[in-house]
């Protein structure tokens, strides 16, 4: 992916700074002074019998010099100049030595000027350059135009009668197009384009700062041209780019994962499976969760059996199934080819039927409650003659360990760990006779909420994210600190547990397990995993170990090799 990144970077690059550079360079520097012009009429008049018509008016009155000579065939040419660049073009701008009045001169090969006259001027301040004086003048075979000031898109128009040549008259192949000379200091090198009688034609300039020809038709210029190209170049180019990565993107995988273990962390697994499988095209996830404890043992087994023949064999270079399980804590001593990797720091609570008139119970009034010596409500200052019903989860299950060690254990430093009592009812209603405390089980996380929901008197627990808009339970607080990651993360809540994912051995780098593992501890994964109330292992100072800073003894228990 950091391949494809680079050349998404480098093309990104190339598409800003190019356009950007042609723009100043074309506008800002080559481009800051043009001058233009634009022939919109070059037309014969008539001529024989034409100008002779009853219709032809004051066209037949058409006549040269002081002899009033009369026009044989006359023609008009309408002449634009203007200054199309960014910047003034004064008359020291113009490409004539200092003492020459003339800026352009406009010749006529073929034939006679007649006469001219200025027929448009975008600002009447232009009026006064326009005199004999100034330069204005006329010649038989061309008009010169003076060194005229002329702003930015500011411009005038010169109409010019003309008239064949006698050797012209029959020879329309001696008339050659209207020669526009002049030109400013500075400037690009251009291609001229002209229409006239002629019809359209163009030569290359060679020189700088030559006047050229502009057009009235919204036609691209080279640099749009060109330009426009690159751009579109640059588009397909990425489109490319970005479809190869959507169909193979670096860090994805394919073929089929399975996930086992919790069911606390399964609503992120699955939201963070279907973000992976739409990321990542041609990979199948299933999750199969039915609790910590099944799912190591599932683990275990399907990696045992992939690796049965070296085992035999005594070969050490054990393949990794296609398999990850998510447990709420450590996994214990008989796993020993099971290898953890930290994933989130998972908050818990403890929840009662709202009936029971509690909502804070210390860390050893509940191991109290566990143990026989609370049996009602009543003495613990909540509701009177309401017997206490245990609902808890499985042997399976890592929230109950997790319950175990963090809330039930009194020392977490020795080797014996707290311990829940045995089942005493199959329904969490009807006991067995003078078994206490009273007590049931559930083998998920749904299950044990919705019976704490519906049993008078009933105490459970569960991942604190799962009990959020629940309003048929109470959380608890332990000791009076309420279930925050703020608080088990400062020490001061204790029901916390580690999430890990465990595989079979070490996986194949490329392997979907190794993938999707990586895939929830970055950017994506992260967000899935906080906006399920866990918080990422990365987000903690040590993200290795993805525990708060704990006692001594305490550090000890929730260690990943210590059960």
């Amino acid at each position: 992916m950091a391949d494809i990144d680079s050349w998404n970077l480098v093309l990104a690059a190339l598409g800003v700074l190019v356009p950007i550079f042609l723009g100043l360079y074309e506008f800002a520097i080559a481009g800051r002074k043009r001058l233009g012009y634009r022939i919109q009429m070059d037309t014969i008049g008539g001529s024989g019998t034409s100008l002779s018509s009853q219709d032809a008016g004051a066209l037949e009155r058409l006549v040269h010099g002081k002899d009033a000579e009369p026009l044989k065939a006359p023609s008009f040419m309408l002449l634009r100049v203007e200054n199309y660049g960014t910047t003034n073009i004064t008359p020291e701008d113009y490409a004539v030595p200092n003492n020459d009045l003339v800026g352009i001169r406009v010749k006529f090969p073929g034939r006679r000027v007649a006469g001219m006259v200025i027929t448009e001027l975008s600002d009447e301040s232009l009026a006064p350059n326009f005199t004999r004086r100034n330069g204005l003048r006329m010649t038989d075979d061309a008009i010169e135009l003076p060194r005229v000031s002329l702003n930015p898109y500011q411009h005038y128009k010169v109409l010019v009668v003309l008239d064949r040549l006698p050797e012209t008259l029959n020879s329309p192949e001696l008339i050659k197009e209207p020669e526009v000379i002049g030109g400013i200091k500075g400037g690009v090198a251009r291609r001229l384009f002209r229409r006239g009688l002629l019809g359209s034609r163009s030569k290359d300039v060679g020189t700088f700062g030559v006047i050229k020809e502009t057009r009235s038709e919204r036609l691209s210029t080279r640099l749009v041209v060109v330009l426009s190209t690159f751009l579109v170049s640059i588009i397909l180019v990425q489109y490319v780019v970005s479809q190869y990565r959507s169909n193979a993107p670096l860090g994805c995988a394919t073929g089929h994962l399975e996930i086992v273990g919790s069911t606390a962390f399964t609503p992120a697994l699955v939201e963070a499976e279907a973000l992976y499988e739409k990321t990542c095209p041609g990979s199948a996830i299933d999750i199969r969760t039915t609790g910590s404890g099944a799912g190591l043992s599932v683990l275990d087994d399907a990696g045992n059996r992939l690796n049965a023949a070296k085992f035999e064999a005594g070969d050490g270079d054990f393949t990794s199934p296609e398999m990850i399980a998510f447990t709420d804590g450590p996994k214990s001593a008989a796993y020993p080819l099971l290898l953890p990797r930290p994933v989130a720091f998972s908050l818990f609570t403890v929840v009662a039927n709202p009936e029971a008139a509690v909502q804070d119970l210390s860390a050893a009034q509940l191991r109290g409650i566990y143990s026989g010596q609370y049996t009602e409500w009543g003495q613990l200052g909540g509701k009177e003659g309401l017997p206490i019903r245990l609902v808890s989860r499985d042997s399976n299950s890592g929230t109950r360990k997790t319950f175990e060690t963090h809330v039930l254990d009194p020392d977490p430093s020795d080797d014996v760990p707290g311990r829940e009592p045995r089942i005493s009812s199959d329904d969490c209603l009807v006991f067995d006779p003078g078994v206490v405390p009273a007590r049931c089980e559930r083998d998920s996380t749904s299950a044990l909420l919705e019976k704490v929901a519906s049993t008078p008197g009933a105490l459970g627990y569960a991942e604190a994210k799962a009990t959020e808009n629940l309003d048929d339970v109470v959380r608890l607080r332990i000791g009076g600190q309420p279930a925050t990651l703020e608080g088990a993360d400062q020490g001061t809540y204790p029901f916390w547990e580690t999430v890990y994912g465990y595989t079979y051995s070490e996986p194949e780098p490329g392997s979907l397990a190794a993938s999707f593992l990586r895939y929830l501890t970055r950017d994506v994964g992260m967000d899935v995993i906080e906006s399920h109330g866990h918080l990422p292992c990365a987000q903690l100072e040590n993200p290795m170990s993805c525990q708060p800073e704990l006692p001594t003894g305490q550090q000890a228990a929730a260690d990943p090799g210590h059960r």
